[in-house]
């Protein structure tokens, strides 16, 4: 007997034009819309239905045939933090900007990286995917150069359908989930190990296929993921107060951070979109109001002092997070290779411009170190980071051009 297992099962996902809409994929894998495979540790996202009990009262105590009800497909996507998982990015976040290093190398200013003067912008969905995020030129054009830098802030969410794939069994069956939002994504950052990245998925429905959505068309990334010595102590940064929020000049390395919990992005979906004649499925997912949300664990230090008084305070405060392959430092990458960007060189900076941190005390748990540990909350207000105005951002420079 065939049993399906987890080894041999790849989930796949593709940007759809509409929601609801099974995605549609170029016809080879090197080009612009390609069905992305994701790698993963863990995948329960299932149909759930509810049975509508029949209060008849009909001479019998035998029950009656319930009636069918709502479908509510959802559950979460585990996986690891790697150098290409924009595309999960892209489905969080809603806006994306992609530009290259066209005769001119990435900068860092402010701790930051941005497109050099030379630089062509790609792709610059402004608001969500209405011309579905894809530009064919970055694919095939010779002018255009790598390292790319993909940045994502917070705008309107696309959908995309995902699929699972299960190959071990005599028959192989795909299960496909259509209409699919990212509901909320968490980042977290431990003192050992890898960086893990968890989503919680809702979607429209599911059904069963017998032939893959994205056959022949599927593009499987490098998928080592980072671990967390590569996210050096020298860009490990908090903002002090003042300028921070709006500039980002105020950064400061701090080396007191013992980890830093459940960045959490919610989209907050509205997920009671059923309607008369809608056969128990999703007709929409509306987004609501972005919330973003944490947690930092610090040693009780001398340096640290400074953050905790702000966290009493209400002292508005700033994070930036770079992970960094194959280099420590941030210096500007220039024409020396290895650049920043290239392979075995990638990037990815979580810049949270405007954060609060709820008031908090250091707890004495036995004769050691003392620690304190306090939530956060990161909000828009006035932040413009390399030309962005959003609660949050990530960057992403690879040598991969855009495709979703």
């Amino acid at each position: 007997m065939a049993q399906a297992k987890g080894s041999n099962t790849k989930i796949v996902v593709g940007i759809e034009s509409a929601y609801g809409t099974l995605a549609t994929f170029s016809t080879a894998s090197t080009a612009d819309k390609v069905g992305i495979i994701i790698p993963y540790s863990n995948f329960n996202v299932k149909n759930a239905e509810n049975k509508i009990t029949n209060s008849l009262i009909r001479g019998s105590r035998n029950p009656v045939k319930p009636a069918r009800g709502n479908k509510n497909p959802s559950g979460t996507l585990s996986t690891l933090l790697t150098p290409f998982m924009y595309p999960l990015f892209a489905y969080t976040l809603g806006k994306r900007k992609v530009a290259d290093s066209l005769t001119d190398y990435i900068v860092v200013t402010n701790s930051i990286y941005s497109k050099g003067s030379g630089g062509t912008v790609l792709v610059n969905n402004n608001e969500g995917y209405t011309t579905t995020g894809e530009n064919l030129d970055a694919i095939v054009s010779p002018v255009e150069t790598a390292p790319y830098i993909h940045t994502f802030s917070i705008g309107e969410i696309p959908s995309f359908s995902l699929e699972a794939q299960y190959a071990g069994l005599t028959t192989a069956s795909y299960r496909r989930f259509l209409g699919c939002c990212v509901n909320s994504m968490k980042l977290t950052f431990p003192v050992e190990g890898y960086v893990g990245l968890d989503l919680d998925i809702m979607a429209a429905e599911e059904t069963v296929e017998t032939a893959a959505m994205a056959a022949g068309t599927e593009l499987e990334y490098e998928s080592r993921p980072y671990d967390v010595f590569e996210l050096v102590a020298a860009h490990v940064m908090i903002g002090t107060p003042g300028t921070a929020e709006t500039s980002m000049t105020s950064l400061a390395a701090v080396a007191y951070i013992d980890s830093i919990s459940d960045i959490t992005i919610s989209n907050n979906l509205g997920g009671e979109g059923y309607v008369l004649g809608g056969g128990g499925t999703r007709k929409a997912l509306p987004a609501g109001v972005v919330t973003v949300s944490g947690s930092i664990k610090a040693m009780f230090t001398d340096a640290s002092a400074a953050l905790l008084l702000a966290a009493n305070n209400n002292t508005e405060k700033s994070i930036l997070l770079t992970l960094v392959r194959g280099t420590t430092t941030l210096a500007a990458p220039g024409t020396t290779t290895p650049k920043v960007g290239q392979a075995d060189n990638e990037a990815i900076q979580i810049i949270i411009p405007e954060i609060v941190l709820s008031a908090t005390s250091p707890t004495i748990d036995g004769p050691t170190g003392i620690y304190f540990e306090g939530a956060f909350n990161a909000y828009y207000e006035d932040s413009t980071i390399d030309g962005f105005t959003s609660g949050i951002q990530i960057k992403v420079v690879n040598s991969s051009a855009p495709r979703l």
